[in-house]
């Protein structure tokens, strides 16, 4: 079952959360400004004020549609914070068993998520998508399934770069984030970035491709294996920060020293996939 928690941790774990998404996506506070895209016309030029991050809530108690519920964050702000909370508390007295994820980019909530059938979502429930996802300012590495020791050895190699991670424990292995120092709309970004790493022999899960792409953050819980029937007693583990940075580096330095690295195996360039990411 998952775990009922107090008001005041409930509180908390709001304030961290939006805190960390405060710390990956530090632009969506350019409110009232225009996000200009050199590659588009002044019309298409996307106001900071339709940005959002998602926080999706999937169900774990092998229900057929997996699908709970979102929530949109607008701006870092004290009410933007309490509506954090009322979400979490909403979720905390249901006491459905979900798993909690963000958006790694921004999105435009104007523009209705398409998803792989080409059906367009409804208002009420909008959600991140490849044609709206706007920008990011992370580089995010998953480590799945992965020990404490070996984990190390990967930061171990990243660090000798002048690397230094914002690293997440993700239950059943680490999430490694590379703050950038300004927003990229390069949609095509985590797909070639996780393909560079893995050339270079990091062990990350090469799934993470696509700027639809949804992780999770610190002080929420992993119930995944509540859905595997192979797991006889599953357990639920809760996410939290395992090393903290607020260190950020020009993106063009991270590639550069990355392919300082000797290539190990060459990976075959896949192309983009016109579909939606949802979970990690």
């Amino acid at each position: 079952e998952m775990p009922k928690l107090t008001d005041l941790v409930v509180r908390e774990q709001a304030k961290n959360i939006f805190n960390f998404l405060k710390l990956t996506h530090p632009f969506l506070t350019n409110k009232g400004e225009v996000f200009y895209n050199p590659n588009k016309s002044v019309a298409e030029q996307i106001n900071c004020n339709s940005l959002c991050i998602e926080l999706r809530a999937l169900r774990r108690d092998r229900v057929i549609k997996p699908y709970y519920k979102n929530f949109k964050l607008y701006r870092f702000a004290e009410t933007e914070l309490e509506r954090l909370y009322k979400f979490l508390s909403e979720l905390n007295n249901k006491g459905i068993p979900y798993c909690l994820y963000y958006s790694v980019y921004c999105y435009d909530n104007y523009t209705m998520a398409v998803n792989k059938q080409g059906k367009k979502s409804e208002e009420w429930n909008n959600k991140i998508a490849i044609n709206n996802a706007i920008a990011t300012q992370m580089l995010i590495m998953d480590f799945d399934n992965m020990d404490e020791d070996d984990f190390i050895m990967e930061k171990i190699r990243l660090a000798r770069l002048g690397i230094e991670t914002l690293d997440i424990f993700s239950g059943h292995g680490f999430q490694s984030i590379i703050l950038l120092d300004k927003p990229t709309e390069y949609e095509d970004l985590l797909r070639k970035f996780t393909n560079l790493m893995l050339s270079k022999g990091f062990k990350v899960d090469h799934k993470i491709k696509d700027c639809a792409r949804v992780m999770r953050p610190t002080d929420v819980f992993n119930s995944k294996e509540l859905v595997k029937t192979e797991y006889i007693n599953p357990v639920i583990i809760k996410t939290n920060i395992y090393n903290y940075t607020e260190q950020r580096y020009d993106l063009e330095y991270v590639l550069e020293r990355i392919n300082t690295l000797e290539t190990v195996v060459e990976i075959k360039e896949d192309k983009p996939k016109n579909k939606e990411k949802i979970e990690d």
